[in-house]
């Protein structure tokens, strides 16, 4: 019984952050498309509090900074990126362009 319980309840927490990381990446990518680009960050780091291994959150990330010109900030989200997953060849990408 409190084997079950432990189980549920790991497994509300998993989907319950799934569910919150999606929302804010939607949410996130509306806004970098509009432009909007402090409203973007705000929300790709929200996102990331929810799901801190999702490479494709610090990417785009990355690209909301370099949109703004902050250039360190996107190097610094691109290697992240890069940090968790080695292969990703859109933040070499974006990395070679913020330099």
């Amino acid at each position: 019984m409190v084997f079950c319980l432990i189980v549920t309840i790991g497994f509300i927490w998993i989907w319950y952050h799934h569910i919150q990381f999606n929302d804010h990446s939607r949410q996130a990518l509306f806004h970098l498309r509009r432009g909007e680009l402090d409203q973007a960050i705000k929300e790709y780091t929200t996102a990331i509090k929810h799901k801190p291994k999702e490479p494709s959150a610090y990417n785009n990330l990355g690209q909301a900074y370099l949109g703004k010109a902050e250039y360190d900030k996107a190097v610094a989200a691109f290697k992240k990126a890069l940090e968790i997953k080695p292969d990703a060849v859109e933040a070499y990408v974006n990395l070679a362009t913020a330099y």
